[in-house]
C-alpha cells in the first residue's frame, strides 16, 4: 500500500510540475502578445522577460527592426511591350546557344526545374522552393525571441563540432544558405555549385544594349565572395563561385560590355580575403566597401567624363565608430556561436565634411544632413545576434533610394542596381558624385528601363553583384528576379 501511495505522490508532483510548466508556457506567450498589442511594459514584464532586453522595458531597447513599406513600383513605372517581348528574346538567345538554363516565360511553366543537378567533385545539389509566407519577417522575429531555437541550434553545432564534421552541401537556388563551412582562415562560407551563365550574360548584354541607346556609359561590376579564387581547398572542388564568375565575365568582355572584376584588384593591391570579409557573413567590411567605391570612382573618371575625388576613398581620410563583438552574419546565424565569435562593425564617418539629402521610401525617410543621415542605427543598437543584420545600419539594406549630395562642386548623376553589397558602396559613391540612385530589382518590381527613361538622363549606370549570386535561372514572370534589367 505504501508503494502504491509512493507512486500516486511522484506521479502528482510529476504532473504537478508539469503544469506548472505549461502554465509558465501560457503566461510568457500571453504577456508577449499583450506587450505587442499595447507596447506596455512594467516591472513584472520586465522581470518576466529578462533574458530578452527588447522586452525588459528599457528605454535605450524600444527601437524595433520594421520590415519595408510597400511601394508600388510596377504602377509608376508599367512595363511597355517592348520590355515585355525582351524575355521572349533572351529566352530564344539562350535556347540558341545549346544552354539548359531555366528561363520562366509565364506562371504556368515550371518553377523548380533541374531540381537536382549533378556537380564535379561535389555530388549532388538540392534545390528547393521559395516559400513567401505574409508577415513572415514579424513571425521569424517573433519566432526565434519566444522559443529561443538559437540555444538548441548552438546545442547541435556543439554536437556537430565534437564529432568533427564540417558538411559541405553546395547552396541551392539563388544561393540559399543550407549550411556554413569554415575555411581555412576561419571565415565562414556556402558553397556555389558550377552553373551555365548563359542567361545571365543574355540579360545583361541585353541591358547593356538598352543603356547604348539612351548614350548612357555601362559596367558589370564583380564583386568578390569570401572564398578566394586561389582558396585551394575549397575552390573548383566545392565551390564553383568564382569559376562561374569567370564565365560571365568572359562571356559579357567578348560580347563588348565593359566589366570591373574587384577580385583582381583585391590581388593587385594584395588585400587579404581574410581581411576584406566579416568571419560571419558574406558581405564585405565597409573599409573594403569604400576601396571598392575607389575603383568605381576611378572608371568612372576615366569612362564616363565624371570628376570623381578618388582620395576620398583611402582608410585614413575616415573616422570610426567600432561597435566591437557585435555582428553575427547570415553565416554566423547557421553555424551558431558555438562555431564561430561575433564581427566588430564599423560606422564610417569621412573627414571632409558632406551635405546630404537621403530619400529611402522602404522605410519611408526622407533625411538632410551629413553622411550620418545614411545610417540607420535601429538596425545595430539592440545586439540581438540572431534577429538582426547590423551591415543594415548602412541605407537600411538594400531595396531602392537615392543620395544628393548638396555640394555646389560636385556633378554627375549614376545608378547603381545590384544586391547588398551596393550599400557599402552608394554613400561612399555620394561624397562625389552629385546625386548616386540605387535599385535592388528583387525588392523595386517595376520596369528598370522605364525607371531609367523617366528619371534620366544618367552619366552611367553600374550593376554590381557579388560572386555567389549567379545563377542558372531567371524569372521574367516576377518582375523581382535580381537580374531581371527590363
Amino acid at each position: 500500500m505504501k508503494k502504491l501511495n509512493i507512486r500516486v505522490f511522484c506521479t502528482f508532483i510529476c504532473l504537478f510540475m508539469l503544469f506548472l510548466g505549461a502554465l509558465s508556457y501560457v503566461v510568457r506567450i500571453g504577456t508577449r502578445t499583450f506587450i505587442s498589442l499595447t507596447g506596455k511594459t512594467n516591472s513584472f514584464t520586465a522581470w518576466l522577460f529578462k533574458d530578452q532586453p527588447t522586452l525588459n522595458n528599457e528605454p535605450e531597447n524600444n527601437r524595433t527592426i520594421k520590415p519595408p513599406a510597400f511601394v508600388d513600383w510596377i504602377s509608376m513605372y508599367p512595363f511597355s511591350d517592348e520590355s515585355l517581348n525582351k524575355a521572349g528574346e533572351i529566352s530564344v538567345a539562350v535556347k540558341n546557344s545549346g544552354s539548359e538554363c531555366a528561363v520562366i516565360l509565364n506562371k504556368n511553366q515550371t518553377q523548380i526545374q533541374n531540381t537536382e543537378t549533378t556537380v564535379p567533385n561535389s555530388g549532388k545539389v538540392i534545390t528547393m522552393p521559395d516559400f513567401k509566407i505574409p508577415g513572415k519577417f514579424e513571425l521569424d522575429r517573433w519566432y526565434n525571441r519566444f522559443f529561443r531555437k538559437e540555444l538548441f541550434s548552438q546545442a547541435m553545432q556543439k554536437i556537430e563540432d565534437k564529432c568533427r564534421w564540417n558538411l559541405m552541401p553546395p547552396s541551392g537556388k539563388s544561393n540559399i544558405v543550407t549550411s556554413a563551412v569554415k575555411l581555412s582562415n576561419d571565415h565562414l562560407c556556402v558553397l556555389s555549385s558550377r552553373r551555365d551563365m548563359t542567361a545571365l550574360a543574355e540579360s545583361i548584354k541585353s541591358f547593356a544594349a538598352f543603356l547604348k541607346t539612351e548614350n548612357i556609359p555601362f559596367a558589370y561590376v564583380m564583386a568578390p565572395s569570401v572564398i578566394a579564387p586561389d582558396e585551394k581547398f575549397v575552390s573548383g572542388r566545392w565551390d564553383f563561385s568564382n569559376q562561374n564568375a569567370d564565365e560571365l565575365l568572359e562571356r559579357l568582355e567578348s560580347a563588348g560590355v565593359n566589366t570591373i572584376d574587384l577580385r583582381k584588384f583585391l590581388a593587385e593591391d594584395g588585400i587579404s580575403y581574410g581581411d576584406a570579409f566579416f568571419i560571419t557573413d558574406h558581405h564585405w567590411k565597409p573599409d573594403t566597401g569604400v576601396w571598392a567605391t575607389g575603383k568605381i570612382a576611378d572608371w568612372l573618371n576615366k569612362n564616363a567624363g565624371l570628376n570623381c575625388d578618388t582620395e576620398l576613398y583611402k582608410k585614413e581620410n575616415y573616422d570610426r565608430k567600432v561597435y566591437p563583438k557585435w555582428f553575427l552574419g547570415s553565416y554566423g546565424r547557421k553555424a551558431t556561436l558555438a562555431r564561430t565569435k561575433l564581427d566588430d562593425v564599423d560606422i564610417l564617418f569621412p573627414k571632409k565634411p558632406v551635405q546630404f539629402h537621403y530619400v529611402n521610401p522602404s522605410v519611408p525617410c526622407e533625411r538632410t544632413g551629413g553622411f550620418d543621415v545614411i545610417y540607420h542605427y535601429e538596425n545595430i543598437e539592440s545586439k540581438e545576434f540572431y534577429a538582426q543584420n547590423s551591415v543594415a545600419a548602412y541605407l537600411n539594406n538594400k531595396y531602392a533610394a537615392f543620395i544628393d549630395n548638396l555640394d555646389e562642386s560636385t556633378n554627375g548623376k549614376v545608378l547603381v542596381i545590384g544586391d547588398s553589397f551596393l550599400i557599402l558602396v552608394a554613400p561612399f559613391l555620394a561624397q562625389s558624385v552629385k546625386r548616386v540612385e540605387y535599385l535592388s530589382l528583387d525588392y523595386f518590381d517595376g520596369s528598370l528601363e522605364a525607371y531609367i527613361k523617366q528619371n534620366g538622363p544618367y552619366d552611367a549606370c553600374l550593376v554590381l553583384f557579388y560572386t555567389g549570386d549567379l545563377t542558372d535561372r531567371i524569372d521574367f514572370t516576377s518582375h523581382q528576379d535580381m537580374f531581371d534589367f527590363r
